[in-house]
């Protein structure tokens, strides 16, 4: 069987088809593509700016740790009988260390001592005492935070009785 050649308007046909093919993408398909763009950049941008702002408070947030753990040592040194009943201490430690203006990591902070607070009066007796310490960051405008930027709490116990 022969092959036949093509005529010219099966020619003309093919050409118009391939001219029409690579011509471009239209206004819908570039709209379309514009919106799954601003899609995904929606999604990344609120994760991007969480993770930016965690990565900003986190040496805020060691520095009070810091702060606690110090507190909390030196309160461990204290004879329980030694420590209060009750009641806030925000200038000075039962050691007699200032609990305003305490350094770490760059940053300043005041902290507050909570012994035995109404709530966990069950805890606090001859041997042990509950305790609760809340730092807040201090800036050099001479403001403190409102909430605190780290709090923990503990019962120190006397483990021999005499």
């Amino acid at each position: 069987m022969l092959r036949q050649s093509p005529s010219s308007f099966n020619l003309y046909k093919l050409q118009a088809y391939r001219v029409q093919a690579s011509e471009g993408i239209t206004l819908v398909e570039t709209m379309v593509s514009l919106l799954i763009f601003l899609a995904v950049v929606a999604g990344v941008v609120p994760i991007y700016t969480t993770y930016r702002l965690q990565t900003l408070k986190n040496p805020v947030r060691t520095g009070a740790i810091a702060v606690s753990q110090q507190i909390m040592d030196e309160l461990r040194q204290q004879p329980i009988n030694t420590l209060p009943n009750s009641g806030v201490s925000d200038v000075t430690s039962p050691g007699g260390t200032a609990l305003t203006n305490k350094s770490s990591y760059n940053k300043k902070f005041n902290a507050k001592i909570f012994f035995c607070e109404a709530t966990k009066t069950q805890f606090c007796d001859l041997n042990s005492r509950y305790i609760r310490v809340a730092v807040f960051q201090a800036f050099d405008n001479g403001t403190v935070s409102d909430a605190p930027v780290y709090e923990v709490s503990t019962i120190y116990t006397k483990f021999e009785v005499n």
